[in-house]
């Protein structure tokens, strides 16, 4: 138990940390595609989100580094806390993950919109 513990440690560790990086890509593609369509309020409710997701992630990396401290020779009950850490942080990374991936399918759609509108514009000329 104890090494599928660390497994999904190091797994989820590895899932934050990608999370970590795609989140400012998300802000900026989210500010870009607002900035077309002039709507700043969600934006900025956005960006907000962005940033306490950053800082709650940040947390959730420490939770795990320190849960991943167990000893070797630890109690069934402390191994057995560290896999309860494990579920907990997947089911809030997953929650994570797919609001991110929302935000991009978002704007990728936003874009694609504005592409044709400006298309279209384009050929009645």
């Amino acid at each position: 138990m104890r090494t599928s513990a660390l497994k999904d440690v190091a797994e989820l560790r590895s899932t934050l940390g990608d999370l970590l990086e795609k989140i400012p890509t998300a802000v900026q593609s989210r500010r870009n595609a607002s900035t077309a369509l002039g709507n700043t309020g969600a934006t900025e409710r956005f960006c907000r989100s962005a940033d306490e997701d950053t800082g709650e992630i940040q947390g959730l990396v420490t939770r795990l580094n320190d849960a991943a401290q167990t000893s070797v020779h630890a109690p069934y009950a402390e191994v057995e806390q560290v896999a309860l850490i494990a579920r907990e942080v997947r089911t809030r990374a997953q929650q994570l993950v797919d609001k991110y991936a929302a935000a991009w399918a978002q704007d990728e759609a936003s874009r694609e919109y504005l592409r044709r509108a400006a298309a279209d514009r384009v050929n009645r000329r």
